[in-house]
């Protein structure tokens, strides 16, 4: 055979193995380059939640070191809601009677502020306006049912619905309850707005609970009005 021709093949094979040697080495290097993209990519999550932990931890920092106490000539921040008072009731007595405050709508929509301070001085000069009436229930802060007598049997419940109109804010108004002459109980009910409903009741379940019930609206030990409605078995 040639000499000059298997030197040539020899050649030519050299070539061919260079070629497939590159090949393979390209393939690696991007078999290399997946792998460590899909590594990244796996591990991206937790690297991101550290971080939305640090910038999280960061913001309450500043919120905290930002809210710190009122300086003269800015406002303050707004006073914590009252709580609605507990009804009161005699020693031995069941508790009979409870007290839901609605805030009247109307063209005043001044917030009373509900921090505890002393009762207006004069109750007439501080309440413009006060309407109570009896009736058999309340719905939407309105009185349904009004009347001044009421069957046992078909009334569970009789309502003193009030409307109070005042200049000043927070006092208590007190329903004191009589029945055939003799105190039952007594509802404090707290005024926190300048136009405000509010009620109490009593439940009559039973028999002896029927008669002449008297119900004293008082303030300040002062008597405001008098309601009375009469209970039949």
């Amino acid at each position: 055979m040639d000499p000059i021709k298997i030197e040539a093949a020899d050649r030519e094979f050299v070539n061919k193995l260079h070629r497939l040697r590159s090949k393979l080495t390209h393939r690696q290097a991007q078999w290399e380059n997946r792998s460590l993209r899909q590594s990244f990519f796996r591990n991206a999550p937790l690297p991101a939640a550290l971080l939305l932990i640090v910038a999280a931890g960061f913001i309450l920092f500043h919120m905290s070191r930002t809210s710190g106490p009122t300086k003269a000539g800015q406002p303050a921040a707004a006073p914590p809601v009252a709580k609605r008072p507990a009804v009161e009731t005699p020693p031995g007595v069941p508790p009979p009677l409870a007290e839901t405050p609605a805030r009247d709508k109307g063209p005043t929509t001044r917030a009373a502020s509900p921090a505890r301070g002393p009762e207006p001085e004069t109750v007439q000069g501080n309440i413009e306006q006060i309407t109570t009436l009896a009736c058999r229930g309340v719905k939407d802060h309105l009185p349904l049912g009004k009347g001044d007598t009421f069957q046992l049997a078909q009334a569970s419940r009789v309502y003193i619905w009030m409307r109070v109109r005042s200049k000043r804010q927070p006092f208590v108004i007190r329903h004191v309850y009589y029945l055939n002459g003799h105190r039952y109980c007594e509802v404090p009910l707290r005024i926190l707005y300048p136009r405000m409903r509010t009620w109490s009741y009593v439940s009559l379940q039973k028999a002896k609970l029927a008669g002449q019930w008297t119900v004293k609206i008082t303030c300040k030990g002062k008597l405001l009005k008098t309601v009375s409605f009469e209970v039949n078995r």
